[in-house]
């Protein structure tokens, strides 16, 4: 999907990505476990989520600085000629990982930080439900970045075929060049040159 060169930054922009989708996973599990708005703010008050709205603003930032770092590389970058299925691979597969680990990671901090133990995290409904979702946040994002990258690819051809110089047609085979007569003093025809001498 990308060059070798530019890994790191792909990593860095897969990482935006994910943290919008942890972020967007979070807030679906939550509103599946717990449907009456009053309850789910009773849970979201006792599991440490008062930092919610900064992370989403950070989310958001994340996923739009993800959109465009993927935009920049294929746009200027050297086309690999990946196809669909392999770009689709190579994005669902990281974005599945980096989101079920980043979800694990925040509800563990969120338990430590407010009843100072991990017991019983894996087998909460909300973190089933939110592993869950996330898989199915995961694969839809990666069908989104995957057919937003074809955008760009059919953008950049369009202006690297808008940029090339026009094709001049030549004629094929020797050419031949004859040069028209030189005028002459009074209007007459040119000078024969002397014949050739034997």
């Amino acid at each position: 999907m990308v060059r070798p060169a530019s890994h790191t930054r792909v990593r860095l922009w897969l990482g935006g990505l994910a943290s919008a989708g942890v972020a967007l996973s979070h807030f679906l599990a939550f509103l599946v476990a717990t449907p009456d708005h009053a309850a789910r703010s009773d849970l979201l008050s006792q599991t440490g989520h008062g930092y919610w709205p900064y992370f989403i603003a950070v989310a958001l930032g994340a996923l739009v600085a993800g959109l465009v770092g993927f935009a920049g590389e294929r746009a200027w970058g050297e086309a690999d000629g990946a196809g669909f299925r392999s770009l689709y691979r190579f994005t669902a597969i990281r974005l599945l990982v980096l989101q079920a680990v980043g979800f694990l990671l925040l509800e563990g901090a969120e338990r430590l930080i407010v009843h100072g133990s991990l017991d019983g995290l894996l087998s909460e409904p909300v973190v089933i439900i939110g592993l869950l979702v996330q898989a199915a946040v995961a694969l839809a994002g990666a069908l989104l970045l995957v057919l937003f990258v074809r955008v760009v690819d059919r953008v950049r051809a369009l202006f690297r075929r808008s940029a090339r110089p026009p094709r001049v047609a030549l004629p094929r085979g020797p050419l031949a060049f004859t040069p028209p007569p030189l005028p002459v003093a009074g209007g007459g025809p040119a000078p024969r040159a002397p014949p050739a001498l034997p």
